[in-house]
């Protein structure tokens, strides 16, 4: 796991290809984004909408993904959102983008340790992660 602009990072194979690199947030559905998709070669259906943080929305759709694998967890035959993401949230210059987000259904599913990361709060309230 790393820490990028205060959130945790980590390595996501899914339908066995990758590492993908995903955000972990504990609040959040499965989604990927729709570059991600493509390059999973996953039928995309349907339609929705997501709403985000700051109590904005977006468009999602929904595919259907086989296996996803996060170091030796391993959750089969998963539903995940597909939106869009803006690219000054998924850009990380020569690296490869950020390909969504992966939420509380590994932590539904499993006992889940994050070593190295801690989050202090600043005088002004906010939450900073730290590697």
């Amino acid at each position: 796991m790393a820490v990028e602009a205060g959130e945790p990072i980590i390595e996501v194979k899914i339908n066995g290809r990758g590492p993908f690199p995903m955000i972990f947030d504990t609040g959040t559905e499965d989604a990927l984004t729709p570059d991600a998709a493509a390059a999973l070669d996953l039928t995309v259906t349907g339609r929705g909408t997501a709403r985000t943080s700051g109590g904005g929305a977006i468009a999602t759709a929904f595919t259907q993904i086989n296996a996803v694998q996060i170091g030796n967890a391993q959750m089969t035959d998963q539903r995940f959102q597909v939106g869009a993401l803006p690219v000054y949230f998924t850009d990380r210059g020569s690296r490869p983008p950020l390909a969504g987000f992966i939420g509380y259904k590994l932590l539904a599913r499993f006992a889940v340790r994050l070593e190295g990361f801690q989050t202090l709060s600043s005088s002004a309230g906010s939450s900073v992660g730290q590697g």
